[in-house]
């Protein structure tokens, strides 16, 4: 038999390793809880990944990433994030010799659970073909896809001629630490397949992005001078901001707003804010630069401000609360876009759809510290940071067998 066939036949047969996997995964809270406390909470998940990383007898590389040299001090490393407790893993696989070698990374964290969810944010609900819970869709679905996809090439006695390293790292909700630390601690290949949910496109390019707070004070709306409510300014930046994004192919959207205000919650009783807090998430193309985001977001806020009279008292402070994250960019004629093409391919028999992912992901640092071609690829789903958060299942299956598929035409493998 030939392996795509022996790869479908194994899969279909242990289909549901790769669900109770990824319900185990999402059962266990991973949550990353920067900017809202220094902290996150993903070792009990590691832990499921190590065990399952050593049964298939692979060693495994467990550290922590402010140990890790150069790393405190990279102009990349968010400042503020405690990584006490919160380990990186690593597995590789050393191959016989003459093939490439392939990095899959994927992130264990996730973002706080939302209150709403129905049945639960970790309850790993099974209902209508699909996986609910936070992290199942980012992305501990595609992580179980790929840890299963591993125990299918060891167990149908696949021996790879290049090397293969799996990631499974912390932190790349708020600031891609771990994965900066698996660049810095000497970790490359010749090609990396990011998992993300890219609703089974392969996308060799991301979005960059930036966040600024904007902030203005001033009375309240009860004892605004009439036509001067704080309100009406919001209204007058919304707008500037909606027209920006129509204006420029740079910006590829403004997609995250919170409003907050000096006053804590108060059902009680009407409050009116003296001062508001907004935060401006600016999603920008592949190859933009900040200065060049920087000046167009500049550029409409004061136009914004002489058009009208609403900001003749004070003018709002704007200041930046995350770093600019670069776009990423590998050619579609690239040899590991065209090879994972192929696999996808040759595994699900229909065309593959090459685009570009409308979010920042890891895959900047690993081709740019790292020195790694990467791509993106992983299941759909929807709700993404959402309280109703969900994969779904069969494309978990698919993506395993895409990942098998890519593993054995880049690295190249010969039966043991």
């Amino acid at each position: 038999m030939s392996a795509l066939s022996n790869i479908s036949t194994w899969l279909e047969e242990n289909k549901g390793q790769i669900l109770e996997l990824a319900r185990d995964l999402v059962r266990t809270p991973s949550e990353n809880l920067f900017p809202h406390g220094d902290h996150g909470n993903e070792a009990a998940c590691q832990r499921i990944v190590q065990q399952y990383l050593v049964d298939l007898k692979f060693s495994v590389d467990s550290f922590v990433c402010s140990e890790v040299e150069g790393f405190d001090n990279h102009p990349l490393r968010i400042p503020g994030v405690n990584y006490r407790g919160r380990p990186n893993l690593v597995a590789s696989y050393t191959g016989t010799g003459g093939g490439r070698s392939l990095i899959i990374n994927g992130h264990v964290d996730t973002v706080r659970a939302a209150n709403g969810a129905v049945g639960g944010a970790f309850s790993a609900e099974v209902r209508n073909g699909y996986l609910f819970g936070r992290g199942s869709l980012d992305t501990k679905g595609s992580l179980a896809a790929a840890l299963v996809a591993i125990r299918c090439l060891r167990e149908l006695d696949l021996r790879l001629a290049g090397d293969l390293i799996l990631e499974s790292v912390v932190d790349e909700e708020y600031g891609a630490g771990g994965t900066l630390a698996c660049c810095l601690r000497g970790y490359r290949a010749d090609g990396a397949i990011v998992l993300e949910p890219t609703q089974l496109k392969i996308c060799p390019r991301h979005v960059g992005g930036k966040q600024w707070c904007l902030s203005f004070s001033g009375p309240g709306a009860i004892d605004a001078p009439r036509g001067s409510n704080p309100l009406y300014r919001l209204a007058a930046v919304l707008d500037a901001l909606r027209l920006l994004e129509k204006k420029t192919d740079i910006i590829k959207g403004i997609t995250t707003f919170r409003l907050q205000t000096d006053q804590q919650e108060d059902h009680s009783c009407i409050v009116d804010p003296g001062s508001w807090e907004f935060l401006i998430w600016i999603e920008c193309a592949a190859t933009a630069s900040e200065s060049e985001v920087d000046s167009l977001l500049h550029r409409a806020l004061q136009e914004c401000y002489r058009s009208t009279d609403l900001f003749r008292e004070q003018t709002p402070t704007l200041e930046v609360t995350f770093r600019f994250c670069p776009g990423h960019v590998l050619a579609d004629d690239h040899a590991l876009v065209r090879s994972v093409a192929d696999s996808y391919e040759t595994a699900l028999k229909r065309p593959a759809e090459i685009a570009e992912f409308p979010f920042y992901t890891d895959a900047f640092l690993l081709q740019t510290v790292g020195k790694t071609p990467s791509v993106i690829f992983g299941p759909g789903g929807g709700g993404m940071h959402a309280p109703d958060e969900f994969v779904k299942v069969e494309d978990m299956h698919s993506v395993a067998k895409t990942l098998c598929m890519s593993i054995v035409q880049w690295c190249g493998a010969t039966n043991g």
